[in-house]
């Protein structure tokens, strides 16, 4: 089965690995690229926490010059993991692959009254700073990173999608970029990381969407096995 897969690197070349060992037919078509937001870069690297959070790779890789390395970091999962450790973080913890339980994790390990910072994105969801929120604790935001649309141009985008493919959106900001550039006419079906990403889907669209049981990417790749069984 012929699969678009949106998301930029970091990620990008692990999923288009996993999928061709998994009997799919990848073809990578970034909707998005991750840009360093100079301002919240430097917000990170005046504040002085008791120790760091990360949702994402990408917030660590804009933020990477103003972090300090003896501090600990709190990750979302494995992946992000790896990332902090490449980064040359000795003292990494990781969170169950999404951000509610990431958020449960650190009430349940991290004194109340330590200072977090948070290394997000300028959109994200709300689910992890809210349930630290009514836990009482105290979150310091630093947005390091936004992203914008990556416009691959007619061609590419009437090539990518000629054979009715399954497309995986990892962002609702792919999810518009995806609206903007194909056809509505256009047969897809999508595999979305999470409600919020259905939801800045099209209407059309977001009838025949799926949503990952799990806002990862063993819950994108397991959708995606669903879609390919139906196809058979």
């Amino acid at each position: 089965m012929r699969v678009i897969v949106t998301r930029p690197e970091p990620g990008l070349s692990r999923t288009m690995a996993r999928l061709g060992a998994e009997g799919y037919e990848a073809v990578a078509l970034p909707l998005t690229r991750a840009v360093t937001l100079v301002d919240g870069v430097k917000d990170a690297q005046e504040m002085q926490p008791d120790f760091y959070v990360a949702t994402s790779a990408a917030a660590l890789d804009a933020a990477s010059e103003a972090l300090d390395r003896s501090l600990r970091i709190w990750t979302v999962g494995p992946a992000t993991a790896k990332r902090a450790r490449k980064a040359g973080f000795a003292v990494v913890r990781q969170g169950p692959g999404e951000g509610q339980g990431l958020a449960r994790a650190i009430i349940e390990a991290e004194a109340a009254d330590l200072k977090l910072l948070y290394l997000a994105g300028r959109e994200r969801t709300s689910g992890f700073e809210d349930i630290l929120k009514a836990a009482g604790r105290v979150i310091n935001v630093a947005e390091v990173y936004d992203v914008e649309p990556i416009d691959h141009g007619a061609d590419a985008i009437f090539a990518a999608f000629a054979d009715n493919p399954a497309v995986m959106l990892y962002s609702a900001g792919a999810a518009r970029s995806l609206a903007k550039q194909v056809h509505h006419e256009t047969p897809i079906i999508a595999v979305c990381m999470s409600e919020n990403v259905a939801a800045a889907l099209p209407e059309y669209w977001r009838e025949t969407c799926v949503v990952a049981a799990t806002p990862n990417e063993d819950g994108m790749v397991a959708a995606l096995g669903l879609v390919r069984n139906q196809r058979r």
